[in-house]
């Protein structure tokens, strides 16, 4: 049998759709897949954390706080072990008015923090979860075609030492190791009402970056934060494996090797914090370098599927993050509250099912005890928004997203 011209079209828009869904997987959860949430003590705080000196978590956003505590300490040690639950919900509404609803789903983010120094010496260690989302359309909604579901996993070790060369400045450096997956699955329109053409790809990669930080106490109740986290290059190799296809389409879509390139953003966050005795506030000024999602390259091992390759102009984003913390009964209680504004990175041609991304407005609540033996315990609340956008993309399925995303952390640890 021959090939026919129809299907040929069809064959080679999908496949160049499907290419197109490794540089937006996964952003439905947050901005750019950013997840922003990597401690309760934070997480309630909204992120306004980059001037703090006494965070358990510290060393995914100033390592270099943990030998600043107190001004002066002869000697510290802290650690936390926790989770944050996400419960995004994404909504995609057609022109005529049809609602389709993802979510919502629980999606647990474990993590783990050590640090603390002797002197005007430190370090740290973190296992967290920098970048992460997943979405699940399911089998039978309109834009099948264009996905079906994606997801993508960053896990990062993290490990920093910290020097106080005076008694008013902390510096911080390390190395972050990173360790990616991801799967992306979506129908082929083929033209048969009897077949369900699909494929699936599955990928792993790699990478290292760097991290720097500093603390800066110019007078005792006012520090001043910086905090810069680098790109990261991740190389994933995969498989594309094709399901249910027609005869006359094998030479075309038959299961490959492929790879492709994803760089994860650079990060600069920068921070102010003033202690009025019984309460902290804090801001921080966040900007994610995700200019270098410029465009995606995609290359099948089989020279028989043409390689793609196709701008996306993702765009360097600022985020405005705010919080408060009010101590009680001695320090052993603390109340929190925070406030965060995040823009999205996806310009308006590329929103679509797997890029329904928007700016974000949150609320955050929570609170933390410390028990006697340094024991200690935090707990956060959030609530995300994240605006409509309207697909304007005549190649992408019409109408509009949004969504939200509840986050629920926990924490326990001790602080010496």
């Amino acid at each position: 049998m021959k090939m026919t011209a129809r299907y040929g079209a069809r064959l080679c828009v999908a496949t160049a759709t499907l290419a197109a869904l490794l540089a937006t997987t996964g952003t439905a959860h947050a901005g750019g897949f950013a997840i922003s949430e990597q401690g309760a003590t934070s997480g309630a705080l909204a992120g306004a954390v980059t001037a703090r000196q006494d965070l358990p978590e510290a060393g995914f956003y100033n390592p270099a706080s943990y030998i600043a505590k107190d001004g002066i300490k002869p000697f510290s040690f802290t650690g936390v072990l926790g989770a944050t639950l996400l419960r995004p919900t994404i909504q995609h509404t057609s022109p005529d008015g049809e609602v389709t609803q993802v979510g919502p789903e629980n999606t647990p983010v474990p993590r783990l923090h050590l640090g603390g120094g002797v002197g005007m010496f430190g370090g740290s260690l973190s296992l967290d979860v920098p970048f992460g989302s997943s979405i699940d359309w399911g089998e039978d909604w309109a834009g099948r075609y264009e996905i079906k579901s994606s997801s993508l996993q960053v896990l990062e070790l993290g490990a920093n030492v910290a020097v106080r060369p005076i008694r008013f400045l902390s510096l911080s450096g390390g190395v972050r190791l990173q360790s990616s997956t991801l799967g992306i699955a979506r129908d082929i329109d083929v033209a048969d009402l009897e077949r369900d053409t699909s494929v699936n790809i599955t990928g792993s990669a790699a990478g290292v970056g760097g991290q720097a930080s500093l603390l800066l106490r110019p007078i005792e109740q006012f520090t001043i934060g910086f905090s810069y986290r680098s790109r990261v290059t991740h190389n994933f190799e995969g498989v594309a494996n094709f399901d249910d296809v027609p005869i006359e389409l094998e030479d075309r879509a038959h299961d490959t090797q492929m790879t492709t390139r994803f760089v994860m953003p650079g990060r600069f966050a920068f921070g102010l914090a003033f202690d009025h005795g019984s309460g902290t506030a804090s801001a921080d000024v966040e900007y994610f370098t995700w200019s270098s999602t410029e465009q995606l390259v995609i290359d099948f091992e089989d020279e028989q599927m043409d390689d793609v390759v196709q701008p996306r102009g993702w765009k360097n984003t600022l985020a405005l993050r705010l919080g408060y913390e009010h101590r009680l009964l001695a320090d052993l209680i603390a109340l929190r509250a925070g406030f965060a504004y995040d823009a999205s990175p996806v310009p308006d041609q590329t929103v679509g099912p797997s890029s329904p991304d928007g700016p974000r407005i949150t609320g955050a609540l929570g609170a933390g005890v410390r028990a006697p033996f340094g024991l200690l315990a935090n707990v956060s609340a959030s609530y995300t928004k994240i605006s409509e956008r309207e697909v304007v993309n005549e190649a992408s399925l019409p109408g509009s997203y949004e969504g939200s995303f509840l986050a629920l952390g926990l924490d326990i640890g001790f602080d010496f």
